[in-house]
């Protein structure tokens, strides 16, 4: 079985598990505007304005070319940088980690990239008034690092799941965490923001001082300023529990169902390298299963909903589930990500998951910068990428289904360079939505909800241009076709997860008219020229 771990872990690993959108690239020329933006920045703030691009996560952001790269190292910076930007009515982005997928999102094809990768301090504070322990993180921090700062104190922020995430956007998108069940999301957890607004002053929004945007800020996107820092809740944190399962589906279960959808059969050509490949990978695939280490596909979908019901008011548990294609090699795969945040219990809580056949596990007492860290391993940059959402009603039928449909349009990507589907579920319990009423609660709009949800991943990597439309055609039917047998089977929820959410999605529709009038209305308070939903044209707007 090593060379069949080597030969996995070579190829397909990295796209298996990813825990999280691809807007249309915006190829905008550089205008004059926006060159005599950069000019006048470069005049006023000198080295501050330069034309060397940072890293992103994906090539879509990485391919776009910024007039100028404007890299502020305190808010007074930074807004002396927006006012100039503002006045010359010039395009922009911004950038906090560089993991956000949409082209266009943090970086600014032929406008000003605004990088705030130097607002990565993390500090430790006391609130006196309330004994609490509040983190002070800057925007451009990654979740790693912020993990690290903490770890000596013993205490940790509802934080991201994976290192080399950034702090702000991941927050202002929502956040889901490993300690969620127990706290809520990212945003609930947040104390106060410092933000530059669209007049340029530099404020402190919380729930005293400005609680209609205080309470907008809280998954509203990037559509009322420009966040500098959060003030976090920090709560004790020790050592927990967890890691990752790799599994083989069952390659009589996968060969079945592909059987009965009688779908055109796509062999490579014989005597080529990928016809090697596949006999190769047939033949340990089918060794494994012959062996008893494959996985029958319906044990995950029962395992996972039976698991999220059982567990679903445990505070300390976090699971997710995932398949995965990679077309160069032409097998599935099946994952299993189970975490328990305190030392003791994790075991016996994920005992279904640990018992289900594996070709390789990370289970292990571990932290949550360790476990952090194993996610970004899995999640290398530098590919293409598609990611939609949608959600519904936790029903292991409906999974099936969607399993169905996604094996169903693995024709249109077998030809693909390094392509790779992945199709993943995460539980969103009652235990975690009670969460979203604290510190004036946030507009998602699923306070009322009693029904046990699942949030629907449907993530998609691939190398070249050349492919994209073939790539975004896929997603869409298989996200359309997800939705329309969830609406078939009574379990749709309008529902779209920002920080998943891709092109055309209504993410803002999903949190119901009266919280989207709502949001717009503090949008035209706080915003009414139009800076960051006009001149900052990544993200989901208003």
């Amino acid at each position: 079985m090593y060379l069949l771990q080597v030969f996995l872990f070579s190829l397909v690993l990295g796209s298996a598990c990813v825990t999280a959108s691809d807007q249309a690239i915006l190829h905008k020329p550089t205008d004059s505007s926006c060159h005599n933006a950069c000019a006048a920045l470069a005049s006023s703030l000198g080295p501050l304005v330069h034309h060397s691009s940072p890293s992103f996560y994906t090539a879509q952001q990485s391919s776009l070319v910024p007039a100028c790269v404007f890299t502020p190292t305190s808010p007074r910076d930074l807004s002396a940088g927006l006012q100039i930007i503002k006045s010359y009515d010039c395009h922009f982005a911004v950038r906090s980690g560089g993991h956000g997928i949409s082209a266009g999102w943090s970086n600014s094809d032929g406008g000003v990239t605004i990088d705030l990768g130097s607002f990565n301090s993390v500090e430790l504070l006391k609130d006196e008034s309330e004994g609490e322990r509040i983190a002070r993180v800057g925007t451009g921090a990654r979740w790693g690092d912020v993990y690290a700062a903490l770890e000596p104190f013993g205490v940790a922020p509802v934080g991201g799941r994976s290192a080399d995430v950034g702090v702000g956007g991941f927050i202002l998108g929502g956040g889901i965490s490993h300690l969620s069940r127990r706290y809520g999301w990212a945003m609930d957890n947040v104390k106060n923001f410092e933000v530059v607004l669209a007049n340029g002053s530099i404020a402190n929004i919380n729930l005293d001082s400005a609680p209609d945007l205080f309470w907008a800020l809280r998954g509203g996107g990037n559509n009322f300023g420009i966040v500098t820092r959060f003030d976090l809740q920090t709560y004790p944190q020790g050592p927990g529990w967890g890691g990752y399962n790799f599994h083989l589906m069952s390659h009589h279960d996968v060969s079945s169902r592909l059987s009965l959808l009688k779908l055109p059969f796509s062999a490579a050509r014989p005597y080529t390298l990928n016809s090697l490949i596949d006999k190769t990978t047939t033949f340990l695939w089918r060794s494994a299963c012959w062996l008893g280490f494959c996985l029958p596909v319906a044990s995950l979908f029962s395992t996972f909903q039976n698991s999220s019901l059982e567990l679903k008011t445990d505070p300390y548990a976090h699971m997710l589930i995932a398949f995965v294609y990679a077309a160069d090699v032409n097998l599935h795969l099946g994952c299993s990500v189970t975490h328990y945040t305190t030392e003791t219990g994790g075991p016996s809580a994920f005992s279904q998951f640990s018992s289900l056949p594996k070709v390789y596990s990370s289970l292990r007492n571990t932290t949550l910068r360790d476990s952090a860290l194993e996610d970004t391993k899995y999640n290398q940059p530098g590919s293409r990428n598609l990611w939609l959402t949608s959600t519904f009603i936790l029903n292991s039928t409906l999974i099936s289904h969607l399993y169905t449909i996604f094996l169903s349009e693995i024709p249109a990507t077998r030809s693909i360079k390094s392509a790779a589907i992945g199709l993943n579920f995460q539980p969103l319990s009652h235990e975690t939505i009670k969460h979203f009423r604290k510190n004036g609660g946030n507009p998602l709009g699923l306070e009322q909800e009693e029904e046990p949800l699942m949030i629907v991943g449907y993530v998609l990597q691939w190398k070249r241009e050349e492919d994209d439309e073939v790539m975004h055609k896929v997603g869409e039917r298989i996200l359309g076709r997800a939705v329309e047998e969830a609406k078939r089977m009574g379990l749709w929820r309008k529902f779209v997860y920002m920080n998943y959410a891709g092109s055309g999605q209504d993410v803002f529709g999903g949190y119901g008219e009266g919280n989207w009038e709502r949001l717009r209305e503090v949008g035209g308070r706080w915003d009414p020229e139009g800076v960051f939903t006009r001149l900052q044209p990544g993200g989901f707007k208003i």
